[in-house]
């Protein structure tokens, strides 16, 4: 197939049936197509192809945040001259009392098992959401196609229908749940130097996990609205599901909380108990 001359064709200058699910039963090959279309009448342009897959993004999002988190830690390291003014309570509080990542400032091998469980779950789940907001025309995935290219007409159209006021939602909702946690996330790892031996590491290991799930909740809100929705409701109830995901930690608490409320008192109590010492000796 020959290219087409940059600047003469409009999008809908070569719509060929390259999409998924195909009406062959090989799916074509189109490189110079600029639309794809699939055996439902479906289409999409191919200019919003990713060609990374979900374990590429999922490392670069994961890798950028930990490397931020480093960051804050270093500049404690330069900037704070007072060390040990942070208490283990304060940690607790800002990691979140009522998620079971506080467990991994405690001392229970268990508690420590529980936080690592449920943060390989959430990060399991949001690469299942990255897979399915990648675009590709030989493997069926959750993007919607949103363009139509009608048998009796030239030129195709995008029925995309989501309102500005819709984003604007999206961005007060994302802003208000997760702002608070990705800052929290920067301040344990920032003042993590401050507290001596395994417990500064504990605490680091703690605001890194608040931190990377929740710019990875942001991330991956986004993209998986921009391949799915297509509506206004879309947009919202895409968001209120990863919203879910980012909230296992607390469901999980709440769980254990019900079941095994001494279990959980006493991981609460060892951190607390470290503080009230440290302030008898002073």
């Amino acid at each position: 197939m020959h290219s087409l001359p940059a600047g003469i064709y409009s999008k809908s200058s070569m719509v060929a049936d390259c999409g998924s699910p195909s009406i062959f039963e090989h799916i074509l090959v189109c490189d110079n197509c600029t639309i794809c279309c699939n055996s439902l009448g479906e289409c999409h342009t191919t200019e919003d192809e990713y060609r990374h897959t979900e374990h590429g993004i999922l490392a670069l999002i994961i890798g950028s945040s930990v490397l931020v988190c480093i960051l804050m830690a270093g500049l404690s390291f330069i900037f704070v001259k007072k060390r040990g003014k942070k208490n283990m309570e304060t940690f607790l509080r800002k990691t979140g009392e009522e998620s079971i990542y506080t467990f991994i400032l405690g001392e229970s091998y268990l508690g420590w098992l529980l936080a690592a469980f449920i943060v390989v779950i959430q990060i399991f789940v949001f690469q299942f959401f990255l897979k399915n907001s990648i675009l590709e025309f030989d493997n069926i995935t959750d993007w919607a196609y949103s363009w139509s290219c009608p048998v009796d007409n030239v030129n195709c159209k995008n029925e995309m229908n989501i309102s500005p006021i819709s984003w604007f939602i999206f961005a007060v909702v994302m802003f208000t749940k997760l702002f608070p946690d990705i800052y929290s996330g920067m301040w344990v790892c920032y003042y993590s130097p401050q507290v001596r031996t395994q417990k500064g590491i504990q605490c680091f290991l703690a605001g890194t996990v608040l931190f990377v799930i929740s710019v990875l909740s942001v991330v991956v809100s986004l993209m998986y609205n921009n391949a799915t929705a297509r509506e206004d409701t879309d947009l919202i109830i895409n968001s209120m599901v990863i919203l879910f995901v980012n909230d296992l930690d607390e469901q999980l608490l709440k769980a254990c909380s019900s079941a095994f409320p001494v279990f959980v008192d006493e991981i609460i109590g060892t951190i607390l108990c470290e503080t009230r010492d440290k302030s008898m000796q002073k």
